[in-house]
């Protein structure tokens, strides 16, 4: 679980670099992009938690976060001053990493390992039987004489 929180924390922080670097090129300044790096600040900062105690809702919201940065990336780009080749391998490998986190994060959702007291303790019908008796239930010794005597009565 170690290697997973390890890479998901350098996934996140790639994509957090890149989105900086890509909002200090925006041609104009908007307060919206501030009030979205600060809420992605927040989801980071959930998920890391949620997955360092290894909750059930991180990986869900792992997957919400690595969705929006991949749409904050392109709106980024898009509205950004888009000249030189630094911009276009930084907007790149935001993607690339944002689109690895994606696939983990998503392929992780169902993945968690059932607890050991959860699952019902089965035990053997036949330790409960005590030595000599038979396992036909009295209602069907019952039947089958009925069924006997009627076919017996035609």
């Amino acid at each position: 679980m170690f290697a997973k929180l390890l890479g998901m924390i350098v996934l996140m922080l790639t994509n957090f670099l890149a989105a900086m670097y890509l909002e200090t090129r925006l041609a104009f300044n908007s307060g919206a992009e501030s009030i979205a790096m600060i809420v992605g600040i927040v989801i980071f900062a959930a998920v890391l938690l949620g997955l360092f105690v290894e909750a059930k809702w991180s990986w869900p919201l792992s997957t919400i976060f690595f969705s929006a940065s991949l749409g904050n990336l392109s709106l980024l780009y898009y509205f950004g001053n888009r000249a030189g080749i630094l911009v276009l391998l930084i907007y790149l490998a935001g993607i690339f990493f944002g689109f690895i986190g994606l696939m983990i994060s998503s392929l992780s959702v169902g993945s968690s390992e059932p607890d050991a007291a959860a699952e019902p303790q089965v035990e053997a019908y036949s330790d409960k039987v005590p030595a000599g008796t038979s396992y036909v239930w009295p209602k069907a010794k019952k039947s089958r004489a009925k069924r006997k005597s009627g076919r017996r009565k035609k």
